[in-house]
């Protein structure tokens, strides 16, 4: 602290910093603390809203069984609760492994599932 400045006069320190805040993040403001949950962020909301049509996608595709369908919507179920929670642990590696698995049903899933982009960034999966 300097010299000539008040031990009891408060500072505005600021930082900019740009990118995605995972977590719990305090905020304080004119000396009041408050707490600020990102866990749930809009584009969270708009990927959970995604998997529910991923499911519905997969429920109703002809060319898997009911087996491929089951493991498909589990690890959706997986992954969307990963986003809930805030972990966001990788569920691509399922997800891929099951769609590689089922050939051409898989790539033709994939096809069907070319609109939903915020799904298919979760999965790393690109479409080309």
């Amino acid at each position: 602290m300097k010299k000539h400045q008040s031990p009891n006069r408060m500072t505005n320190n600021s930082i900019n910093n740009s990118g995605t805040i995972n977590g719990s993040v305090t905020l304080i403001n004119k000396g009041s603390i408050s707490t600020n949950n990102s866990q749930n962020s809009d584009v969270d909301k708009a990927l959970i809203e995604e998997m529910e049509t991923v499911k519905s996608i997969v429920n109703s595709f002809s060319e898997i069984n009911t087996q491929q369908k089951e493991l498909l919507v589990s690890i959706i179920d997986d992954a969307k609760n990963t986003i809930e929670k805030g972990t966001k642990e990788k569920q691509q590696k399922k997800f891929k492994d099951a769609i590689c698995l089922m050939g051409n049903a898989g790539s033709k899933l994939i096809t069907a599932l070319s609109g939903l982009t915020n799904v298919l960034r979760f999965f790393d999966i690109s479409i080309t």
